[in-house]
């Protein structure tokens, strides 16, 4: 015959604590102190201790599921799989799943969710209004498109001030010409036009041109690299910066920019790729830190939870990234 599951009275029982005590502990509640939680966890993982989430959830009057919203055209790109996986190793030890949402998977949105995480939020997408107005919380990471947009939390990379320190830096030593390369794939996303407008200050500010080039996310690398190398040839900046994961890269690959003795001495990925770009000594890039800002968005998604008093008045958070010169 199959064992029995232990139950939580059985584990406190073995430990001589108080049933209210042992299942703080199984929750990670901080009113419960360390060692006791340790010890407790010790005990579950030795006598067999099942969680039982879905029954935890519904005490709760929770479902357990989060849902994730990703950008549809950007399922390669590095960044979203790390930031994801951060996000599911922290809501995941308290007992939530992680479900992938697509604005175009269903004719409405799901609904019986606990709190939606909104990733890059376009102006073009619906659903997190729609799930807001179902009265469910709504969590922004990196943005919002617009000031009225119904976010409860607002959790956000400090574009402008790290491309600032950046393009001051490279015209005070010598740019004198400077090109952006961005997408319209993401229309209306924040921090993508906080680079822009950011950079457009600064160039204006020292009285220098900016050229601008649009490309399509998920354009092959072999095109990038044309699009890029007819950029230089027309307009000849010194310096360029880029918002599209792994575009520095190719630039630096295909084109040998960035290199000392380049054309294009300043070369700036403000994607990050961790591969091609942050490990390249001739790019400066923006280290994001992908799967620690989605542990960091975890905590914070799994603290509004368990606040009975939170309410969805908005408020904001810094997500602390760096340049890696």
């Amino acid at each position: 015959m199959p064992q029995s599951r232990v139950t939580i009275p059985q584990l406190a029982a073995e430990l001589g604590l108080s049933v209210g005590t042992v299942s703080s502990a199984l929750n990670n509640k901080p009113s419960v102190a360390e060692s006791t939680r340790t010890r407790v966890h010790e005990a579950a993982a030795r006598l067999g201790y099942l969680h039982n989430r879905s029954a935890a959830a519904l005490r709760r009057g929770r479902t357990g599921i989060l849902s994730l919203h990703l950008p549809a055209n950007t399922s390669d790109l590095q960044f979203y799989m790390n930031f994801a996986f951060g996000l599911s190793s922290v809501v995941a030890r308290e007992g939530y799943d992680v479900l992938l949402d697509h604005e175009h998977s269903r004719a409405n949105p799901l609904t019986l969710v606990d709190a939606a995480i909104v990733v890059d939020w376009s102006s073009d997408l619906r659903t997190p209004s729609q799930l807001a107005r179902a009265g469910i919380p709504i969590f922004a990471v990196d943005g919002i498109p617009s000031p009225d947009a119904p976010a409860t939390k607002v959790i956000s990379t400090n574009y402008a001030a790290l491309t600032a320190e950046i393009a001051e830096r490279a015209i005070s030593k010598g740019a004198h010409k400077a090109a952006l390369l961005s997408s319209s794939s993401l229309p209306g996303v924040a921090w993508q036009r906080d680079v822009h407008t950011t950079l457009e200050a600064a160039c204006t500010a020292h009285g220098i041109p900016l050229a601008h080039v649009d490309l399509a996310i998920g354009t092959p690398a072999n095109e990038v690299a044309a699009a890029i190398k007819s950029l230089i040839d027309r307009e000849q900046p010194d310096l360029l910066v880029s918002t599209g994961e792994r575009w520095a890269g190719i630039a630096n690959l295909y084109l040998q920019l960035g290199e000392p003795d380049s054309s294009v001495p300043w070369l700036v990925s403000t994607a990050g790729d961790p591969i091609t770009e942050l490990s390249s000594p001739h790019i400066t890039a923006f280290d994001l830190m992908p799967y620690e800002y989605g542990r960091h968005c975890g905590d914070l998604v799994v603290a509004f939870l368990d606040d009975e008093a939170a309410t969805t008045d908005r408020n904001e958070a810094v997500w602390d990234a760096r340049i890696n010169w």
